[in-house]
């Protein structure tokens, strides 16, 4: 029978305790997020926040920091982004402008820090932001292409590539102030240069490509047709 309490008492005293698994919980601190769930917070943000990163990357300073990083102002930004730039483009090509500004905007604002930070990892350099804060950062840094595509609706092209350059040196100069001190050169020098490059040669070709030319008859087959004069009414001339 004393054995019997024995093996009980071993039985009870080599059962894994589970007072680490709730001292967390006690202390007040959160269990751990795994997988895209790690995510959920950069989505759960106000709207003055939002406003007011976009405010700071509309007038950059030196030492510019954002508010909050977070996932849902970039995705707002990335398609307003989408429909004021496809707002000077012909009614005829409205559809089609929209899914080429779509197709490159979208795709640019996620896969470019996708590569960076993938590059990073892969050369082993230090790395100051998590991917989600870098997806962050290159859609806030889209910001200034909103005001500046309202511009491209003017027919005039030298002021048009003249506001795309403006614009990509403007959103190149928020991404270099934000990104600075995050990362190590050269890749601080070359992903800035890069983001220049990109969104002007993308922004100059959109413009020509889907914006009206007012040198251009877009609509030939409506010039005004020589007049017809009925046979009866030049019979009548010639016989008068």
């Amino acid at each position: 029978m004393n054995s019997a309490f024995v093996d009980m008492e071993d039985e009870y005293v080599n059962e894994p305790s589970t007072s680490s698994q709730t001292e967390g919980l006690l202390d007040g601190e959160e269990p751990k997020k795994e997988g895209w769930a790690k995510y959920e917070g950069y989505f759960d943000v106000d709207t003055e926040d939002v406003i007011q990163n976009i405010k700071s990357v509309l007038v950059p300073k030196p030492g510019l920091r954002l508010h909050t990083l977070d996932l849902y102002g970039p995705f707002w930004i990335a398609t307003t982004l989408v429909f004021s730039a496809s707002l000077g483009a012909d009614l005829r090509y409205d559809f089609d402008a929209i899914s080429i500004a779509s197709g490159f905007i979208f795709p640019y604002a996620l896969l470019t820090p996708l590569a960076l930070y993938g590059i990073l990892l892969w050369k082993q350099l230090p790395i100051q932001k998590n991917i989600a804060e870098l997806i962050s950062i290159y859609g806030y840094a889209l910001a200034p292409f909103i005001p500046i595509s309202f511009l491209l609706i003017i027919p005039i092209p030298y002021l048009q590539t003249t506001v795309i350059f403006l614009g990509s040196l403007w959103s190149s100069a928020v991404l270099g102030l934000l990104l600075w001190d995050s990362l190590p050169p050269p890749f601080k020098q070359i992903f800035i240069a890069l983001h220049f490059i990109l969104m002007f040669i993308f922004l100059f070709f959109f413009t020509k490509s889907t914006y009206p030319d007012p040198s251009v008859d877009l609509h030939p087959g409506a010039s005004v047709a020589p007049a017809i004069v009925p046979a009866s009414g030049l019979n009548a001339t010639h016989s008068a």
